[in-house]
């Protein structure tokens, strides 16, 4: 008898294995996937709030007279610089004298 072929039980396992490898493979690839998005937003925070706190740094090192307010002002005065938080976008602004207010990390 000649056995050149393989078996049915041989191509099963090959199948089983195969699947197995395919199904580890995507979900290493998955994992890689989220990893590097998760970083990529950490480091997009982190370079952020860099930028917002030198910004601040320098305009409080410049300054002449600071005053803290707990809410931003209704009205602006124009001969002031502000910093504030805007509370309905969750943004960090700044606004110089009559300019209009910009996003700090925008500046």
């Amino acid at each position: 008898m000649n056995n050149k072929g393989f078996t049915l039980i041989e191509l099963i396992i090959v199948i089983a294995l195969t699947g197995i490898v395919m199904v580890l493979a995507t979900n290493s690839l998955f994992f890689s996937s989220n990893t590097f998005h998760s970083t990529s937003d950490q480091q997009s925070i982190q370079s952020d709030s860099r930028i917002i706190t030198t910004f601040i740094e320098n305009e409080i090192s410049y300054a002449s007279s600071i005053e803290i307010l707990e809410n931003a002002p209704g009205t602006f005065d124009d001969t002031k610089k502000y910093i504030y938080l805007d509370e309905i976008n969750k943004k960090i602004m700044y606004k110089n004298g009559s300019a209009v207010s910009t996003e700090i990390n925008t500046v």
